[in-house]
């Protein structure tokens, strides 16, 4: 499947719902890409360093601050994690923000450690297990996007506000769930915020982003692939990564 077929497919199947997403993603991109000029024009940047008091250090790569510094991203501030659990419990204050910039953290994490696991599973494991194939860069780069993008789709309280989002394109959401659990293999059911998400992730003006000279990502298959991989990956999905044992990192158990 090309990129252009699914963007086709999800406007055709959505039409309302896709136009409404893509005014607002256009000038989110835009913002975006004067970002990659400023921080990624000339040659990649060195990352930045964040320190977590969960996880101590971050490293974020100069694409990656790109976004994050975008109001795409930067609208999760004011999106607590907890719904409205914080109007009762102050201090349950977590934003989607600092989570989605953890979730890249553990995302790397648990790529660094199943890649060792596979090294060890194949140099001294049973006899069938010498062909585990080893990580590929490309699918550390993309699995790290989908954890700063994932959450891009929720609304205000989070997972509380989005039966309420339903309701205002109720057909148009149910298309869309057929169209993505049968355009990826093993896709699960995506919630409205993950469908959402992918909205913004496969829109046009995100693919100015993805497809823009200075957005660095060492991708080798060609940008024009990087919203397939996203999209599988917030999904759950065993379409569009090299390393099987990546595909669920994002969202899975």
């Amino acid at each position: 499947m090309k990129p252009a077929d699914l963007r086709n497919t999800i406007r055709g199947g959505a039409p309302s719902l896709a136009a409404d997403v893509e005014t607002l993603t256009g000038p989110w991109a835009e913002e975006i890409c004067q970002n990659l000029v400023r921080h990624e024009g000339g040659k990649p940047s060195f990352p930045k360093t964040f320190t977590d008091p969960v996880h101590g250090p971050i490293d974020l790569y100069g694409w990656e601050i790109a976004i994050l510094d975008s109001s795409l991203l930067q609208r999760l501030r004011g999106i607590r994690q907890l719904g409205m659990t914080p109007l009762v419990y102050p201090s349950a204050t977590h934003d989607r923000l600092s989570h989605s910039i953890g979730v890249v953290e553990v995302a790397e994490q648990m790529m660094r450690a199943l890649e060792r696991n596979a090294e060890l599973r194949s140099n001294y494991g049973v006899s069938d297990e010498t062909s585990i194939p080893k990580a590929k860069p490309d699918d550390f780069y993309t699995i790290r996007l989908a954890g700063l993008l994932h959450d891009t789709g929720h609304a205000v309280f989070s997972h509380a506000s989005e039966s309420v989002v339903e309701k205002a394109y109720p057909e148009e959401f149910s298309a869309l769930e057929t169209i993505l659990v049968s355009s990826f293999d093993g896709a699960k059911k995506p919630k409205v915020s993950e469908i959402i998400a992918i909205l913004f992730v496969m829109s046009e003006s995100m693919r100015s982003v993805f497809e823009h000279c200075a957005f660095k990502v060492p991708y080798t298959k060609g940008h024009g692939e990087i919203p397939l991989a996203i999209t599988a990956r917030i999904l759950g999905a065993r379409s569009y990564v090299e390393t099987p044992y990546f595909s669920a990192i994002i969202s899975g158990p």
